[in-house]
């Protein structure tokens, strides 16, 4: 029999985050950058049943941009139009801003 008390959607949704955190950290841990990157995001935001830390979301950042590095200096593979090129100041302002973010 299916309970969909108000309580027991809370409790579902929390089995939920549970199951996709654990599945973003297995990802995580055989070095899939797009994990990295949403871990970054849950860790910065607070969300998914996860604490707001920003030292850990700045840990978790480190990977996706250095592989966004690595493919930008492949030779071969710079981006023609200016605008899709990714700027080693644009990253720093972006870790700046995680670090330094003012709203609690």
């Amino acid at each position: 029999m299916c309970d969909n008390t108000p309580s027991s959607s809370a409790t579902n949704a929390s089995h939920i985050n549970h199951l996709v955190n654990g599945l973003f950290y297995l990802a995580a841990f055989w070095n899939d950058a797009e994990a990295h990157a949403l871990l970054a995001y849950r860790y910065e935001h607070g969300i998914g049943g996860i604490e707001k830390d920003i030292e850990t979301a700045v840990q978790y950042c480190i990977l996706p941009v250095r592989k966004a590095n690595e493919a930008y200096h492949t030779v071969g593979a710079q981006p023609i139009v200016e605008a899709d090129r990714i700027h080693e100041q644009a990253i720093t302002y972006y870790v700046f801003c995680i670090c330094y973010d003012d709203n609690p």
